[in-house]
């Protein structure tokens, strides 16, 4: 079986990529639910937006860096969300 993406898959993740990141800001700003925002903001990590067939250790820090940086700010959203409807 093969579990290597396609090419059209290589061009078409980063469009989806960034289209999940612009719906989520969408619900952040215009819709206010932001708990629909953050899960899509982290949905959008499934569609790698950089060369798919690269390793982790073989990407460019600046690559490592904005994925590292977009997981963290998806988890820190939610976990902030979830205190806030715990407490308040």
């Amino acid at each position: 079986m093969n579990f290597y993406r396609s090419k059209s898959a290589l061009r078409f993740n980063p469009l989806l990529y960034a289209a999940l990141v612009l719906v989520s800001l969408l619900h952040f700003f215009v819709f206010n639910d932001f708990m629909s925002g953050v899960i899509t903001l982290n949905l959008a990590l499934a569609f790698d937006p950089f060369y798919q067939k690269q390793t982790w250790s073989e990407r460019p820090l600046w690559q490592r860096t904005w994925l590292i940086v977009h997981v963290c700010f998806g988890i820190g959203i939610l976990f902030f969300l979830a205190a806030q409807k715990i407490w308040f």
